[in-house]
């Protein structure tokens, strides 16, 4: 038996903190080490347990949580799942999630008697056991212009003139994992104008979400 996968709850509800606790009470790879309505008590329990993963509603009472999230990855990086009663597949509200360092949003789960209850309770456990042990690293407070410092992206001269039949067939491939869209959003605004090849951006994302990079 695997060692359990230790959640912490993060929702203002306490109606929606028990739901959850109990969908998830009979798999014996998901302990729910604390719950929190809100941000100072989330940051004491992340500091005295050390969860494996974290669920994140959206609204809470003093803030949004895709802010609180942000904090989190900032001073001490874990999974986060966001789980709302919003849109889940709303491609504003999954970029912005992702863009704070989220790694994927669900939606909350219906009432008991639903008959869709089962199997979304089923996929819920296993995207938060999969998620718990996905590796997350520290982000700063302006994750864009950070990552292409970190990158250390250097624009090449200027090409001038036509691009001559040697370019044929070359390509600039880039490739991304979890967390990839703010990096991506920031490295493809770095690239100087025009570019003489076409780019291929593969990102890794969750079964369902939809995907979008900011303009300009």
């Amino acid at each position: 038996m695997p060692k359990p996968s230790r959640l912490l709850i993060v929702d203002d509800s306490k109606t929606a903190r028990a739901a959850l606790r109990v969908a998830l009470a009979d798999d014996p790879e998901i302990e729910v080490i604390g719950e929190a309505a809100e941000r100072e008590t989330a940051l004491a329990l992340l500091r005295e347990r050390s969860p494996d993963l974290v669920t994140m509603d959206v609204f809470l009472r003093a803030e949004n949580g895709l802010d609180l999230a942000a904090s989190i990855m900032q001073t001490q990086a874990t999974p986060i799942v966001v789980i709302t009663a919003a849109n889940a597949k709303d491609p504003g509200l999954v970029f912005r999630a992702l863009g704070s360092g989220v790694l994927d949003v669900c939606a909350k789960l219906p009432g008991r008697n639903h008959p869709d209850y089962e199997a979304r309770r089923a996929r819920l456990k296993r995207t938060l056991k999969t998620l718990a042990r996905v590796p997350v690293v520290h982000r700063t407070a302006t994750p864009a212009r950070s990552a292409t410092k970190t990158l250390r992206l250097s624009p090449p001269e200027p090409v001038r003139g036509e691009v001559d039949g040697s370019a044929h067939g070359t390509i600039l491939l880039i490739g991304a994992s979890t967390g990839g869209p703010p990096v991506l959003a920031s490295l493809l605004r770095a690239l100087p104008r025009p570019l003489p090849l076409p780019i291929a951006v593969v990102q890794h994302m969750a079964a369902g979400s939809p995907m979008g990079l900011p303009s300009g």
